[in-house]
């Protein structure tokens, strides 16, 4: 039996999230029924994840959310918080990787799901509420979950309804 080779491996993504224009104002105990997430992935095959990638040489952190959401789902996100990391490991082709994803809470600014790149068949927007239901991977849904009640401080507190507008 071989040894494995192990390889450190760093992406960086978001949650973002969008609040639903309403011909109403919503107050915080019903905001949640007005805020979207987007999830990337196959709707046919039930398999969701938040978008995210790898890093371009010189790249920080932040400047790869920034990117790797707007590829994957057509949407420009403004970072508004940090949403943590997950670790987790894999095996690929014989190599063992310990793999580190940093997430940022992510705002959508304008765009288009229908403008995503193709590495995933589907960019959808989902309700807050069901997107932590609709993730594949465990580590997701429970950073989403975790996300949930700073992101509707944030709106409550900074709902700007010109900004979202244009984020389909």
């Amino acid at each position: 039996m071989g040894k494995w080779q192990s390889v450190r491996a760093f992406s960086a993504g978001g949650v973002l999230f969008r609040r639903i224009s309403r011909d109403f104002p919503a107050d915080h105990d019903t905001l949640h029924d007005d805020v979207e997430v987007v999830l990337v992935g196959s709707a046919a095959e039930h398999f969701w994840v938040l978008p995210k990638g790898t890093p371009l040489d010189g790249e920080a952190a932040d400047q790869v959310a920034v990117r790797e959401v707007e590829e994957e789902t057509g949407i420009r996100g403004r970072i508004v918080g940090n949403a943590g990391s997950i670790r987790y490991r894999f095996t690929r082709q014989g190599v063992r990787y310990d793999k580190e994803v940093r997430y940022f809470l992510m705002e959508a600014v304008g765009g288009d799901v229908r403008l995503h790149d193709h590495e995933y068949e589907n960019a959808c927007w989902f309700p807050l509420d069901m997107g932590p239901r609709l993730l594949t991977h465990v580590n997701e849904s429970a950073l989403v979950e975790k996300m949930r009640p700073q992101i509707l401080a944030y709106l409550a507190a900074y709902t700007h309804s010109s900004t979202h507008d244009d984020a389909h």
